[in-house]
């Protein structure tokens, strides 16, 4: 049965005995827990989401040994973790891919997030074909629910909404000189929307992993500096987009001395910049600021949830009765050999023994179309027992 544990935060709800999660890497996690039999489990860390995805009887072992047996960071870990099993877990990880429970409510990038979870589980040997199955239809699913309901309508993403209040800010971008400071998937999609929604021309990429800086520059023709140079770079630019991924402040009000800069978008979680820089007479817009900005746009967009909730639930019931139905030809499948071994249990002939399992691979061949078109499972089952001339109360 599949079970989760999950923990949604932010920097004014992460409590202190918790903050050790932004610690927590996952490639650590496969690593340091071999010798849990994991082979159904992966885990989702975004900004501000760390969640375990496992079998029911593996999710305490996880929670003991991630919070290292520690007392204080256990009760506050089952204060604010909400650990959900089976249907109500599958329903979790359908709703978690659609966008339909993350902070941005239809954002695009957590579908993304959950496919690279699972495929980087499957690289550890720790994702069965049972969970990447779920996976997989939860990732359907998500499209589903973007393909039939304007609930991702307009801006779907923190990169998005960054780079249009930038848009909105300054009208133009051509003559603004922009370093966009990170290059992840954060500041990968940034650089996307600035380059293919705006204007924007003088772009400077620096991040910490130079390589990155550089592959990210060549797909868009930009520019890119290592981080060493940041100081250099700040001095003449106009606009500062942080989509780095640190726990500690990287930009702090002396960061800007005599830099032009006067407008800055902190798309990090925790957040990178100092709030100090405001007075110097910058405008920051951190992720609350950025939230703020379309919550006009979310009003639409919650209108829309009870329509992508509807087909949540639709795959939800079809999961439940494909269950259903697989219980039961298990069930009848013990019956039929059961009834045919009692009939030819004293006889010596061999061939009423491959009879026997004649039969039952004859019926499950028969069966098999019936359950492809999801015809109720007892009309099913006595059509075929009709057909092939069984006694159905053979007492």
């Amino acid at each position: 049965m599949l079970a989760v544990a999950s923990i949604k935060f932010d920097d004014n709800h992460l409590s202190e005995e918790l903050k050790f999660i932004h610690d927590i890497t996952v490639e650590g996690i496969f690593k340091q827990h071999t010798y849990l039999d994991l082979h159904q489990c992966f885990v989702l860390k975004t900004c501000n989401r760390f969640e375990v995805y496992c079998q029911e009887e593996d999710i305490f072992f996880m929670f003991f040994d991630l919070t290292d047996a520690n007392s204080q960071r256990g009760i506050a870990w089952l204060k604010q973790a909400k650990i959900l099993y089976g249907t109500e877990a599958v329903r979790h990880l359908f709703k978690v891919t659609s966008g339909l429970d993350s902070r941005l409510l239809g954002d695009y990038e957590i579908s993304s997030q959950v496919r690279d979870a699972a495929q980087y589980s499957k690289k550890f040997n720790c994702l069965s074909n049972e969970m990447e199955g779920l996976v997989n239809k939860a990732l359907a699913v998500s499209k589903e629910v973007k393909t039939h309901t304007n609930i991702c309508k307009g801006f779907v993403s923190y990169a998005s909404v960054a780079a249009n209040a930038a848009k909105l800010q300054f009208g133009s971008l051509s003559n603004k000189k922009i370093v966009v400071y990170g290059t992840a998937r954060i500041g990968n999609n940034l650089v996307e929307c600035l380059t293919k929604h705006t204007d924007a021309k003088d772009i400077v990429l620096v991040n910490r992993t130079l390589q990155k800086a550089i592959d990210l520059s060549a797909k868009y023709h930009l520019k890119y500096v290592p981080e060493s140079d940041l100081a250099s770079v700040l001095k003449v630019a106009d606009i500062l987009f942080v989509a780095t991924a640190s726990n500690q402040i990287l930009i702090k009000n002396y960061s800007l001395f005599n830099s032009k800069i006067n407008w800055i978008a902190d798309l990090s979680q925790p957040s990178n910049v100092s709030p100090d820089v405001r007075n110097n007479g910058v405008q920051l817009l951190d992720l609350n600021a950025l939230t703020s900005l379309f919550e006009q746009n979310m009003h639409e967009r919650r209108k829309e949830l009870p329509a992508a909730m509807a087909i949540v639930e639709k795959h939800i019931e079809d999961l439940q009765k494909k269950e259903r139905l697989k219980q039961y030809l298990t069930h009848a499948l013990s019956w039929v050999e059961f009834g045919y071994e009692t009939t030819f249990s004293n006889s010596e002939d061999s061939s009423s023994v491959n009879l026997t399992k004649g039969f039952v691979q004859h019926f499950m061949k028969q069966m098999n179309p019936l359950v492809k078109h999801q015809q109720d499972s007892a009309c099913a089952f006595l059509k075929v027992m009709n057909e092939m001339g069984v006694d159905q109360n053979p007492n």
